[in-house]
């Protein structure tokens, strides 16, 4: 988009931390704590498959309008992130934001691609 049409656009930008994917229950949806953007309540969820994982953002406020759509974009993926430049790009400043199992996800991935 140009920048004059994203002056009029509703942006908003989500956070969440999903720890440990690999040992989540599979074939199930596991969601983020509802957050309002524009008085409408979005969420993050995630589901994990025997070979995918797959990240979704849901509203929970249009059911039953059949018609709607977002643009969205995923910034950084742990499994994609390949120089420690990128991995130290996704650190907090507030550190309390990360459990100490994904700081050690970090630090084990930081530590690989060396």
């Amino acid at each position: 988009k140009s920048c004059s049409t994203m002056s009029n656009d509703k942006v908003f930008q989500m956070r969440h931390v999903f720890v440990d994917l690999l040992n989540m229950e599979k074939d199930k949806y596991h969601y983020s704590p509802a957050e309002i953007h524009f008085n409408i309540p979005w969420k993050l969820g995630v589901i994990v498959e025997e070979n995918d994982i797959w990240f979704y953002l849901i509203c929970d406020k249009f059911h039953g309008i059949e018609e709607w759509s977002i643009d969205t974009n995923i910034e950084k993926c742990l499994s994609e992130m390949k120089t420690l430049a990128e991995i130290v790009d996704v650190v907090p400043e507030d550190a309390d934001q990360f459990s100490p199992t994904v700081w050690k996800e970090l630090f084990l991935k930081a530590y690989s691609s060396k």
